[in-house]
């Protein structure tokens, strides 16, 4: 099993459609299972997608709406997957919108995978406004022919309420009949700094696994190299992008991609890619 988490910085990035063009060829090459974006945005006013162009690249509706917001042309995600079909592959996919973004932007989470899913959005924050970006939510694909739960999930600051979007993605899972979870995501919360949100994880009563440090190999360690939106006095590498499971995995490789390095930066975030030798 294979999976990508990415905050893909909206629409913000100069470039953006060479950057999605590296995406999707990392995709192809590694045989990405399951993809987890952050930061996933569509213009506003732009023009609304159409339900026949939606199945036609294997959308999946959301479960329930919190929000009355339709999928726009230039939505991220729709223009990823419409990419890596153009490269013959097929990945199902969805789209929960969070906020308004920089004041322009319908703004979310989504979630690729190679099989169906059901999909259905987590509020995670106290506050529900969708013109104020405190609101939060994750996207939880159910892969129910995989037995598996997998994330795409943004959470707020250790300051602004962390510990309760983090119970709630506990509870949610403690009430799942899928019998394993991975949880992908921009946490916004360092690992270095003890007593936070990181801390809080780690002692879950879910016993959970993080990635970096119970894979075989490991390469890389930071995913912000300096200030970002969010972080504008913070100059330092920052760990704050993850990949979480509920339960012992057999991680055979840990590897922080588009830093770069191996491969070119996409976004102000970097990339997590992880490989799971299944049983």
């Amino acid at each position: 099993m294979r999976l990508l988490t990415l905050n893909v910085h909206g629409r913000l990035e100069d470039n953006i459609d060479e950057k999605m063009d590296e995406i999707v060829a990392f995709i192809v090459k590694q045989d990405v299972d399951y993809i987890a974006l952050q930061e996933v945005a569509q213009e506003i006013d732009d023009e609304i997608l159409t339900e026949d162009a939606l199945i036609s690249l294997n959308y999946t509706k959301l479960t329930k709406q919190y929000f009355d917001i339709p999928i726009k042309s230039t939505n991220y995600a729709y223009q990823l997957v419409k990419k890596l079909k153009q490269q013959q592959l097929t990945y199902h996919w969805s789209w929960a919108p969070t906020h308004i973004g920089f004041d322009s932007y319908d703004e979310g989470v989504a979630v690729l995978s190679k099989t169906k899913f059901e999909a259905e959005p987590l509020h995670l924050s106290k506050m529900l406004d969708y013109s104020n970006y405190h609101t939060r939510f994750a996207l939880v694909a159910k892969d129910i022919e995989e037995d598996i739960l997998v994330f795409s999930t943004h959470h707020s600051w250790w300051e602004n309420d962390f510990s309760h979007e983090w119970n709630r993605i506990e509870d949610y899972i403690k009430n799942s009949s899928l019998s394993q979870c991975a949880i992908l995501g921009d946490f916004n919360n360092e690992a270095s700094v003890d007593g936070e949100g990181y801390h809080l994880i780690m002692q879950s009563e879910l016993d959970i696994q993080d990635s970096f440090i119970e894979a075989k190999t490991t390469i890389g360690e930071y995913t912000v190299k300096n200030a970002i939106a969010g972080w504008d006095d913070h100059h330092d590498q920052k760990r704050i992008d993850y990949q979480f499971f509920d339960q012992t995995q057999n991680i055979e490789k840990y590897e922080v991609v588009f830093d770069g390095d191996k491969y070119p930066i996409v976004s102000d975030h970097f990339g997590i890619f992880v490989n799971i030798q299944n049983d």
